[in-house]
């Protein structure tokens, strides 16, 4: 597979210290390349830093043919689907909005709210309704939706920060699996996550003494429904627990004419 980006002896400081040293990563598309350790600043950085979006005091970056990598062109390969304090998806938007806006962002007039779908199908996750708010999503139901923006840019690879922070086992692991099929589509995918050796390339933090950014756990009511397509089972979109519950006929008459 084609090669996306190389680290080769790549290190970073932060006034605080030594954020990452001796980093070496060989990431192709169709990777899951995994950047394991404790959530903050350092893993972050390092995230941002294969993407060219952290300057690096040592090391090199390579790209295809053994050519040096500069940041305006790992940026034009890459999409940041999320990284901690610093990039996220809006949560008081409405998911047509959301879409609306990375469909500006991106400089395309059409196509994304269909992007999006059908990455979300492939990870094996219902689209959720166009009216419901981005923080009325579970936590795994945000972690997808963020993944198809992301793809939506249509770059080579996708980077996401804590791709399964705070989730439950099965959570988790629906995450990694959700993941390893969006992989499976031609898309390189760099994510980090407190635990190693469940991608195709493991790329451990090392040293660090950053402080660990704030977390803040929350949990979702699920289900499962079969998508009638994989054979395996889908989940069904459900919002938080504390969500008012909306009249299904009226909703269903608000958006039988909008399209996303």
């Amino acid at each position: 597979m084609e090669l996306l980006v190389e680290a080769r002896q790549l290190s970073a400081v932060a006034p605080s210290g030594i954020l990452f040293t001796a980093v070496n990563a060989h990431v192709c598309l169709g990777d899951v390349a995994v950047i394991s350790g404790a959530p903050g600043i350092a893993r972050t950085a390092l995230l941002l830093a294969l993407c060219g979006r952290f300057p690096c005091t040592g090391g090199m970056l390579l790209t295809a043919n053994g050519q040096h990598a500069d940041a305006a062109q790992l940026r034009r390969r890459t999409s940041v689907a999320r990284a901690a304090r610093v990039i996220r998806t809006e949560p008081t938007l409405r998911v047509c909005e959301a879409i609306t806006e990375q469909q500006a962002l991106a400089g395309r007039s059409r196509g994304t709210a269909q992007s999006v779908s059908e990455t979300l199908a492939t990870m094996g996750l219902q689209p959720p309704p166009p009216q419901v708010l981005v923080k009325d999503m579970g936590p795994v139901e945000q972690v997808l939706f963020d993944l198809a923006l992301a793809r939506a840019q249509g770059t080579d690879g996708i980077c996401f920060d804590g791709v399964d922070d705070d989730l439950s086992k099965d959570d988790r692991d629906f995450v990694r699996k959700a993941v390893a099929k969006l992989a499976a589509l031609g898309t390189a995918c760099v994510v980090t996550s407190c635990d190693p050796g469940w991608g195709t390339i493991d790329i451990p933090l090392g040293t660090s003494v950053a402080t660990p950014a704030e977390v803040h756990p929350t949990t979702v009511d699920e289900g499962v429904v079969d998508d009638g397509l994989t054979g395996q089972a889908a989940r069904e979109f459900r919002p938080m627990p504390d969500v008012v519950e909306r009249d299904p006929g009226k909703e269903a008459e608000k958006a039988s004419g909008e399209a996303w």
